[in-house]
């Protein structure tokens, strides 16, 4: 009876699928491949990370073809596989360059047939917009006894997660000024209708004191095949009796849900409160009247 043993480095993967793209390219750490194993597990001594070692790119992307959003989170499985029977899997973070800062990674646990497994999980921070990674290595030592021609310890090419973190794109929609300059009546309600646009979450907000204005969401659209979505929001104002001939002004800004582009949409809304222009409110009365000029609301 003969008996054959193959003997290979552990394979590395990842879950879920979506979520990877193998690509063959080198991390920016000056590790180039091995002209003599090109993909092929290239064997060296577990944990280590020397030069002409064949490094595994994978890009992780939550949005397809994208990355993710800073703020969102990344959940993964990482695991390692042997093909030979005996073996005792590792599955280890390289100690440099390692992780991402913030990006946590579970302990080693039993996932399958000569399969062991890491969970890991990681939500980028606002200044973690750009790219960056997170290295792994698999390596396996026989526990077959010397007399029966173990396999040797072996590693698996160093396998590096990709994540991109986009920059936000936030626009103002339908504004082709950064300034509103507008007119309002006392007792009439002045509503201004502003629309923001983003790959991230869009908001609008008011820098400031708001003055006794409001800023109420009425509508958040998804556009179909997209990553933008646009946010539609309505200010308004109620001049009141005293506020006849004073102008309001506002800075409302068009921002991303993490707050990564600050303070480059900012609107200027600035309000008139006209002389000699009343609207009927429910509390007036003759004598609130009579001081006053009646005229008809604006249509």
């Amino acid at each position: 009876v003969i008996h054959i043993r193959m003997c290979s480095a552990p394979f590395v993967d990842v879950e879920p699928k979506h979520m990877a793209t193998p690509v063959v390219k080198n991390p920016p750490f000056g590790v180039k491949a091995h002209p003599d194993c090109g993909m092929m597990p290239c064997a060296h001594t577990p944990g280590t990370f020397d030069e002409g070692a064949n490094v595994i790119t994978i890009d992780m992307s939550v949005v397809p073809d994208m990355g993710l959003r800073a703020g969102e989170l990344a959940n993964f499985t990482v695991s390692a596989s042997t093909i030979q029977h005996g073996d005792n899997l590792m599955l280890n973070v390289m100690q440099d360059p390692g992780l991402p800062i913030g990006m946590q990674v579970g302990e080693l646990y039993p996932c399958g047939l000569n399969r062991v497994c890491r969970n890991a999980m990681w939500t980028p921070s606002r200044r973690q917009v750009g790219e960056h990674y997170a290295y792994l290595r698999g390596s396996s030592t026989s526990n077959i006894p010397s007399h029966e021609n173990p396999c040797d310890p072996k590693s698996s090419p160093a396998f590096a997660l990709r994540f991109n973190v986009f920059n936000p794109d936030t626009q103002w929609v339908e504004q082709d000024d950064n300034r509103v300059e507008d007119f309002a009546a006392v007792g009439s309600t002045y509503k201004l209708e502003l629309k923001c646009r983003s790959n991230y979450v869009p908001h609008v907000r008011v820098l400031g004191d708001m003055q006794g204005a409001k800023l109420e969401l009425m509508e958040h659209m998804q556009e179909p095949d997209s990553l933008y979505s646009t946010a539609t929001y309505e200010f308004s104002w109620l001049p009141l009796r005293g506020d006849e001939g004073i102008m309001k002004h506002w800075q409302v800004e068009c921002v991303d849900s993490v707050l990564i582009n600050e303070d480059q949409n900012v609107l200027d809304v600035e309000v008139t409160t006209k002389l000699c222009e009343y609207t009927v409110m429910e509390e007036d009365t003759l004598g609130t009247l009579s001081r006053h000029s009646l005229h008809p609301s604006p249509p």
